[in-house]
């Protein structure tokens, strides 16, 4: 498939092709499971809440559509697994209390241990990249620690 036909896809069969990929991927294989649990919903808002990007509620997850198409095959990638290694990690049952305290603090500093997890599985970028529309929150700094040690650090 050409960048042109790329471009030519709507933003869900951009997430559909995301996930084949994955799925085909040995670096990120084993989330081919997780992927396929709670809905995939195309929608500028999140719960009637402007959303500029993505994120998950812990089960669904929810795509800007625009921010989709702004988006290369490898940098989307990066997206849908991070949101579902989010899933994956339990983030928002597990630290409920830090999301309720500060929101934004806890999903940067959940952000940062999902965004290491990738950049370990995948150090060169042959299946994921950071979008560069965003600034990537990774430090190697907070390798190892929890969630809730990033966000006291933070």
């Amino acid at each position: 498939m050409s960048n042109t036909d790329y471009q030519d896809l709507s933003a869900q069969d951009r997430i559909i092709k995301a996930h084949i990929s994955i799925m085909r991927s040995k670096q990120f294989c084993m989330f081919a499971g997780v992927l396929s649990v709670g809905k995939v919903i195309v929608a500028d808002n999140h719960r009637g809440n402007p959303m500029k990007t993505a994120c998950t509620d812990g089960r669904d997850v929810t795509y800007n559509p625009e921010f989709v198409k702004s988006l290369n095959q490898k940098q989307l990638v990066f997206v849908v697994l991070h949101e579902a290694i989010h899933k994956v990690y339990q983030h928002m049952k597990l630290w409920r209390n830090l999301f309720k305290e500060n929101p934004q603090l806890a999903n940067h500093s959940a952000d940062y241990i999902v965004n290491d997890a990738i950049v370990i599985a995948d150090p060169n970028g042959e299946v994921a990249q950071f979008p560069t529309s965003i600034p990537p929150l990774w430090d190697i700094k907070y390798r190892g620690m929890t969630t809730k040690q990033v966000f006291d650090v933070l």
